[in-house]
This record gives structure tokens, sequence and C-alpha cells, in this order.
């Protein structure tokens, strides 16, 4: 099996398993990583509308990624010096 048909079969079972996720943040990981694969195979063979939407869909994931990312925690506060 040639490299880019490899690659996009890759690209489309990630995309296939972040549909079955249940976790959004999984979910849109494995979207964001599938459309690179996917991005990647249709620069392969030449195809400059797929490339784009791929780019779309893949920057969209990402966009959503960081977008809900969890709540960092604020800094705890030093503790009180002995008196």
């Amino acid at each position: 099996m040639d490299f880019p048909r490899l690659t996009g079969i890759v690209g489309l079972l990630l995309i296939v398993a972040g549909v079955l996720q249940r976790s959004p943040r999984v979910s849109n990981s494995l979207f964001a990583v599938g459309g690179v694969f996917l991005f990647a195979y249709s620069i392969a063979i030449r195809d400059v509308v797929f490339a784009l939407l791929q780019l779309i869909f893949a920057g969209a994931a990402i966009v959503d990624l960081v977008r809900h990312r969890p709540a960092q925690s604020p800094p705890s506060a030093p503790p009180d010096p002995a008196p």
C-alpha cells in the first residue's frame, strides 16, 4: 500500500473514532489529527479543493479545542510564615 493511501485511511479512521467518542475534548483532538492526515493525503493526490476543506476542518477542530479547554485553577497562596 502506498504512503498517500495509508495516510488517507489513518485520517479517515481517526475521524470515525472522533465521531464515536462521547468526550468533546477527545473527539475534537481526533478530528484535528485526522484532518491533518487527510490534508496530507489531499496534498499527495494534488486535490486543492479537498486540501482547503481539510484545512478548514482541522482548523475548526483546533479552535474548538482551544476554546473549550479546561479552566486552569488559580495559583495557590503561599503558606503563612510562622510567627
